[in-house]
């Protein structure tokens, strides 16, 4: 027998509202596409979806007289959520795993723009970590955790991929101390990361504790009609959990990770010597927590 459909009057689709509001909205389910249904639900679910790009992760500070806590205010509140990754067992927030007091920190140098846009020059850094920020310090094997994170960290929706480094080691016998952060911010200007706990062997696929428990970022900002400044941007206290609880003073950390931010200014004027680099600046200092 042929299906005969009877389109209902408006009253009548008002009165079935009315009263049976689950067949109403059922009813509506099935007037709606299967690709409009798809992109509601993965809005709602926060799956399947890359999330829409957002202005900027964090703040430079580009005036000496705004270097004080509350410029970092963005990065200090900040809380990665555990579900960016599976492989995450803990999420080192300021808050919730850190001791002591809080580090602030950014290290920026300005270049010229020589036509090349930010999200292009922030690309450029991203996918060469460990030769343009890295190179010449302590922190070297720049690499995604698994398959998974690699896959993320070489697409243009890096959000969620694990990192994994060494922190400190001999060279050429053994790794001292490697840690792990999870892309938890994406902007096309920056990006942020946060330390994260994976696992606790102290190898790469098993890092254990990062040392710090807050979040960096790193960015591009055009701060000029031909000018492009890079930047680093931090806050972050001393994680209190493993040999970081009790065996090393706050300051040996904070001065050991400002020598590798300082290598990376030295290693931004020699990567880009033809573009004029210039205004290079550093500050670090610890805050009452």
């Amino acid at each position: 027998m042929p299906c005969v459909f009877v389109e209902s009057s408006r009253s009548e689709r008002e009165d079935v509202a009315v009263r049976r509001p689950d067949l109403a909205l059922r009813s509506s389910r099935m007037r709606t596409s299967p690709l409009v249904q798809y992109v509601t639900m993965a809005l709602i679910a926060g799956i399947g979806m890359s999330s829409p790009s957002l202005a900027e992760c964090a703040k430079l500070v580009a005036s000496a007289a705004n270097m004080k806590r509350a410029s970092w205010s963005e990065i200090e509140s900040f809380e990665a959520p555990k579900s960016l990754n599976p492989k995450i067992d803990i999420v080192q927030t300021i808050k919730g795993t850190g001791q002591g007091k809080l580090n602030i920190d950014q290290y920026s140098i300005a270049i010229d723009k020589n036509g090349q846009e930010p999200k292009s020059l922030l690309n450029e850094i991203r996918r060469n970590l460990s030769g343009i920020v890295f190179n010449g310090s302590s922190y070297t094997n720049v690499t995604p955790l698994d398959a998974d994170s690699k896959k993320l960290w070489e697409s243009d929706n890096y959000k969620g991929s694990i990192i994994v480094f060494t922190l400190a080691s001999i060279p050429n016998v053994m790794d001292l101390e490697t840690g792990a952060v999870v892309v938890s911010c994406q902007s096309d200007t920056d990006f942020l990361v946060s330390t994260v706990k994976v696992g606790s062997a102290n190898t790469y696929s098993s890092p254990g504790w990062h040392p710090v428990s807050g979040n960096r970022a790193f960015g591009v900002r055009q701060t000029g009609d031909n000018s492009l400044t890079i930047f680093v941007k931090a806050s972050d206290r001393i994680v209190n959990a493993g040999i970081f609880k009790t065996v090393l003073p706050n300051e040996f950390v904070f001065t050991q990770g400002s020598k590798v931010w300082m290598n990376m200014l030295d290693n931004l004027k020699a990567k880009y010597a033809s573009r004029n680099p210039r205004d290079a600046a550093s500050f670090s200092q610890r805050v009452d927590y």
